[in-house]
């Protein structure tokens, strides 16, 4: 299912979707931004999806993009890997199922039946247009709801558009106090987001992070 643009609104689909019909279709969703709440509902049926550019973004992505969008279609069981950059301190690895998107949506599932499945997961996060004390509210909300402590890891991807207010804090500097000591592996600047080079990230396989590397759909 190729999602056209971003879909504002996607979490007002949420309570007609059956789970069961989703999994017995079983047909993978392609998007991001506001459709991090459908990948959220095909995480909850245990059906893969892909975190990737939609139609309306394929004509102005380089052809990079465009063949990695189309690898990511037709060979979701091929093995990715990148050098990203650790933020924890914890020196650990983790192996879990790769699931998240946009951190605004996915906060403002936080409390409903419509949550991703958390436990043992790599979560990965991104947005635009958020300033840090922003970010910085709703990673206490998700860490004081409990999120945090049923993760493997955490993947950071683009924060763009969000300058640091009067206050000078950047939003790295937000995501060193909440994860600088976390006992989980944490990595940052992975491409995927609102940016140009929107990289395709299959969500529902394995990830694994060791050091500064992390892999998809690794194999044991």
């Amino acid at each position: 299912i190729l999602c056209a643009r971003g879909g504002f609104g996607a979490t007002r689909l949420m309570p007609g979707l059956d789970s069961n019909e989703i999994r017995k279709a079983n047909k993978q969703i392609v998007g991001f931004s506001d459709i991090s709440a459908l990948h959220a509902t095909w995480a909850r049926a245990g059906v893969r999806s892909v975190h990737a550019p939609m139609v309306a973004a394929l004509g102005g992505a380089s052809e990079e993009i465009r063949s990695r969008w189309i690898n990511a279609l037709e060979h979701p069981d091929q093995e990715l890997q990148w050098n990203l950059e650790r933020v924890d301190d914890s020196k650990s690895s983790a192996t879990g199922i790769l699931l998240g998107g946009n951190l605004a949506v996915l906060a403002a599932l936080n409390g409903t039946p419509f949550a991703p499945p958390l436990t043992d997961s790599i979560l990965f996060i991104e947005d635009v247009g958020e300033r840090p004390y922003r970010i910085d509210r709703m990673l206490t909300t998700l860490s004081q709801s409990g999120w945090f402590d049923q993760l493997r890891g955490i993947i950071i991807g683009a924060f763009t558009e969000g300058e640091p207010s009067s206050d000078g804090v950047s939003i790295d500097e937000v995501f060193q106090s909440h994860f600088g000591r976390a006992t989980f592996p944490v990595l940052k600047g992975f491409s995927a987001g609102h940016i140009s080079e929107n990289l395709p990230i299959p969500f529902g396989g394995t990830a694994k992070i060791e050091g500064n590397c992390l892999g998809l759909n690794h194999r044991s």
